[in-house]
């Protein structure tokens, strides 16, 4: 199996202050998708960021298919928690997308390879009717799928999302993660989330991180696992939705 991530002893600090991960060990195949799961202030963003090369670890050794995350920027893909930029911007969806591209060698000169990895791109996340309509007039479910897709029109090997269903509703939560198991046809997915009951549905293996990182199998996440790592007792709250075809999906959030 090729490696696509791997942390080997890995702890980080900002400035001076205590480990915010310690001693991350994790290999992470070409084509699993991984849920990253656990409390607020746990690790689960910096080890995105560690990954994205947007950190550089204290200690140990991130290695993105091989080589050291800025020498691997062109196999990654990432899409942080929180959109960096004005929702005012004058630039379309299809615009938005293009700009994934940069780094591609395009420098804003954008060639047929170029139009044709946005064109796919917008088409595998479902954004074909919205193509020419402004950034601003988006809702926050269709401003997600749109980073989703800029970053996917870098034809990435490695994907890294940050709470990627956090806007969503629950059709659309499912219609997210139903793409990014056929994204792991050609690439690894690594994404954050906070539903432990509904991830599990959907990923490989569950990685929980408090500061410390242990890998589970999805059948193993009971609640004394889960438990031990929020550190204290979790409540589970389940939601079941009923869709238009009759068919219930439940849910679990953990409180």
């Amino acid at each position: 199996m090729t490696t696509a991530l791997s942390f080997k002893g890995v702890s980080f600090a900002f400035g001076d202050g205590p480990d915010v991960v310690q001693d991350v060990d994790l290999e992470i195949g070409e084509h699993e998708v991984i849920g990253l799961i656990g409390p607020n202030g746990g690790g689960k963003s910096t080890l995105l960021k560690l990954a994205a090369g947007l950190l550089k670890p204290g200690r140990g050794q991130v290695r993105v298919f091989g080589r050291p995350p800025h020498e691997a920027r062109d196999e990654i893909g990432y899409v942080p928690q929180f959109a960096h930029f004005s929702r005012d911007f004058p630039i379309t969806v299809a615009q938005a997308v293009l700009l994934g591209r940069i780094g591609s060698g395009s420098r804003l000169r954008w060639n047929a390879a170029d139009r044709a990895a946005a064109a796919r791109a917008i088409e595998e996340t479902e954004l074909d009717g919205l193509a020419e309509r402004p950034i601003r007039a988006l809702s926050g479910g269709e401003l997600q799928r749109v980073l989703i897709a800029r970053a996917l029109a870098a034809e990435p090997r490695l994907l890294l999302l940050d709470e990627p269903t956090s806007n969503l509703d629950q059709r659309a939560e499912e219609d997210m993660f139903t793409l990014l198991g056929r994204l792991s046809d050609r690439m690894a997915v690594v994404l954050v989330s906070h539903d432990v009951g509904f991830v599990t549905d959907f990923v490989h293996r569950v990685a929980c991180i408090n500061r410390t990182l242990i890998c589970h199998g999805t059948a193993e996440l009971s609640g004394e696992v889960m438990n031990e790592l929020y550190g204290h007792p979790v409540r589970a709250v389940q939601h079941e939705h009923a869709h238009e075809h009759g068919h219930g999906h439940s849910r679990r959030d953990v409180k």
